[in-house]
């Protein structure tokens, strides 16, 4: 028996059935998407009512489309989804991806601190329309406009998952991006969560998980606490995540294709100029990593300043050390000892340019210099990211220090330097 009933229209096959490709030239599309902390338990537990969620939704979306747009970077809406406004513009030079994260990040701060009752976390990504990796398309006879579809879309959508509020996510093609730049203001602001798995992404490969903050100081315990683990080992920015590009490059340069790199390269740097940074100095893979070793010396107590690793550390952690770091772009080595150790132990010091040995950390394939620091303060706070502890320690007690605790060649390398130091007094 043959049923009378009508099969409904489907409006969106017909739409489907009529969109035509975008016909610009191969671009790249920066996405940011806004979604509420923690919405599913906000409207499950009868905070406010749904009314009122409404209300403060729609509040938040006119704010943080307001911030976006008076930027006037070029920003548009591009749908909102539920709990969820994302908004794209496209890169037409290299340096508007820094300023556009920059915004990305601003307005997230600035929702989340004149929000009165929603919180805010963030994603952001690049996708690259060349017809092969994602297309543009436009809906004829619909109220959708242009939409996007492709797996770089796709990725946005997964990354979100891994952010909390304050933080904005990248994804890795923004962080490479970034970093080709080389501007250490920027990378000292991205973090390296840690590795996760993508629903679809990369198949059985782990994706690399990157957040911006314009952090002072991690706060090590409240990761730990809230986040189950996730940022045990949360790295210092800009070092660590160079490593782990470089890695990527070389030893899995499908996961950043050259196509990628090179149509991001061949962007002017900025808009309407077409002037460029000499071959390969945008490449990190070219970029030459120094460490400072701060040495230091207090004058009035005659006694060496050392630090306990954190044990969160994934290198050499518990071990005793000299303090020190990396040295940052167009940073004078002195100054950047000078600032480990007020980063790391909250103390002046005088570092001693004449007083200088090299070092290579094989490991990470680092040069570093190790550098007499002297001082006359005593008075320590340590950055509990970096050491467990701190010691004022005579060179004999360093020497009874056990082998196996300590850096190698600890009590050596202060010898040294302490006896060069009374030669030229």
């Amino acid at each position: 028996m043959t049923s009378s009933k009508q099969n409904p229209e489907i409006p969106e096959l017909a739409w489907l059935l009529n969109t035509k490709e975008d016909k610009k030239k191969d671009s790249f599309l920066f996405f940011v998407a806004f979604d509420v902390v923690n919405s599913t338990e906000i409207k499950s537990h009868n905070y406010i009512s749904i009314i009122e969620y409404q209300k403060h939704l729609k509040n938040s979306f006119s704010n943080i489309t307001d911030m976006l747009f008076e930027k006037d970077q070029g920003f548009r809406l591009w749908k909102f989804l539920g709990d969820e406004f994302i908004y794209c513009v496209e890169v037409a030079a290299r340096n508007s991806l820094a300023e556009y994260v920059g915004v990305a990040y601003s307005t997230l701060k600035n929702i989340n601190s004149t929000s009165s009752f929603l919180r805010f976390k963030a994603v952001s990504w690049l996708a690259f329309f060349d017809k092969e990796e994602n297309i543009k398309v436009e809906f004829e006879g619909s109220d959708i406009g242009i939409d996007y579809i492709g797996k770089h879309i796709d990725l946005g959508f997964r990354l979100g998952k891994h952010s909390t509020r304050n933080r904005l996510i990248l994804s890795l093609l923004v962080v490479q991006f970034l970093f080709q730049l080389a501007d250490d203001s920027v990378e000292k602001k991205i973090y390296f969560m840690g590795n996760r798995d993508l629903k679809g992404i990369w198949g059985v490969d782990l994706y690399p998980i990157f957040w911006y903050e314009d952090l002072v100081k991690i706060n090590y315990d409240y990761y730990e606490k809230n986040d189950l683990g996730f940022f045990k080992n949360p790295t210092d920015s800009g070092n660590e995540v160079a490593n782990i590009l470089c890695d990527i490059l070389n030893n899995e340069p499908w996961k950043l294709p050259d196509k990628f790199l090179n149509a991001f390269k061949n962007l002017p740097d900025t808009e309407g100029k077409g002037k460029r940074r000499p071959e390969g100095r945008e490449d990190i893979r070219y970029r030459n990593e120094l460490h400072v070793a701060t040495v230091i010396y207090n004058i009035r107590s005659d006694k060496f300043l050392i630090g306990k690793r954190s044990n969160i550390k994934t290198i050499l952690p518990d071990i005793w050390e000299f303090g020190g770091g990396q040295i940052h772009l167009g940073e004078k080595i002195s100054d950047g000892a000078r600032r480990k150790a007020k980063e790391e132990f909250n103390i002046e010091v005088d570092p001693r340019d004449d007083i200088v040995s090299l070092y290579f950390i094989s490991e990470q394939k680092i040069n570093g210099i190790k550098i007499f620091c002297l001082t006359d303060d005593d008075k320590v706070e340590i950055d509990n990211s970096q050491h467990q502890n701190y010691r004022w320690v005579s060179l004999d007690e360093l020497k009874e220090l056990n082998p196996d605790e300590c850096i190698e060649k600890l009590y050596d390398e202060a010898l040294t330097f302490y006896n060069e130091y009374k030669s030229k007094k």
